[in-house]
């Protein structure tokens, strides 16, 4: 879990739908907002179960506008991590408001100091923040929201979700979803165009508003068809 592996500039509003089995074992859902295919990171953060607690990585593309699952009820900590060195900004500590039903907890912010590094330990409210015992309702999603701190930038390393429970502990990846569905089209919300054809030239002004629901490139024909004039001084072919 890299100290700037994701950064959004505003709010970012994460909504947190997962399945997670009842919670008479302490369960542990860790999450990297990295990059690659799967995070490098394993084991401990500021919490964990074990050496090499798994953790899943975020990739927001793919799969694409996959819909999530409820929490199931219960008590939930939320360990949450928003900190980037200074690099072309100044160094980035994020406010983080997390909202659960009808209740909402914070903000609170992580103001670590100047030069800090994995190997020295993690320390609440330097690194990271935690919001404890916050109930989760049947059918009431969980939201996060992250806001910039004094540096502008809205930052998130990653989460751990970590169950009360009184049984053996175990960790738990993200559920199996099926395929999101695959928009190959483009949708043509409105078309505007003028014409001016002389004894010399054909020129039209087209503007197009069109919509893409997807993030692949994407391609259509917006116009086809045959321009008829009648002055023998347009050059052949036109």
């Amino acid at each position: 879990m890299k100290p700037s592996a994701f950064r959004l500039p505003f709010f970012l509003f994460l909504i947190l739908i997962l399945l997670i089995p009842p919670a008479h074992a302490q369960v542990l859902l860790n999450v990297d907002f990295g990059v690659g295919a799967t995070s490098a990171k394993s084991g401990f953060a500021a919490t964990g179960l074990a050496t090499n607690d798994f953790w899943n990585l975020h990739a927001h593309y793919n799969p694409r506008f996959t819909p999530g699952q409820a929490l199931e009820p219960g008590r939930y900590h939320f360990h949450l991590y928003g900190h980037a060195d200074p690099d072309a900004t100044a160094e980035q500590n994020s406010v983080f408001t997390l909202r659960s039903g009808t209740n909402t907890f914070g903000p609170l912010t992580a103001a670590p100091g100047p030069g800090w590094k994995v190997a020295q330990g993690w320390q609440e409210g330097r690194q990271f923040v935690v919001f404890r015992d916050v109930p989760v309702e049947k059918g009431q999603p969980v939201i996060i929201e992250v806001a910039p701190g004094p540096g502008g930038v809205a930052v998130l390393n990653g989460l751990q979700i970590i169950t009360r429970g009184s049984g053996p502990p175990k960790t738990l990846g993200l559920a199996t979803q099926p395929a999101p569905a695959t928009y190959t089209n483009l949708i043509v919300r409105e078309v505007r165009y003028e014409g001016k054809v002389t004894d010399t030239e054909a020129r039209f002004t087209a503007t197009v508003e069109v919509e893409s629901l997807t993030t692949n490139e994407v391609s259509a024909v917006l116009f086809e068809g045959d321009i008829a004039v009648f002055a023998p001084e347009l050059p052949v072919g036109v």
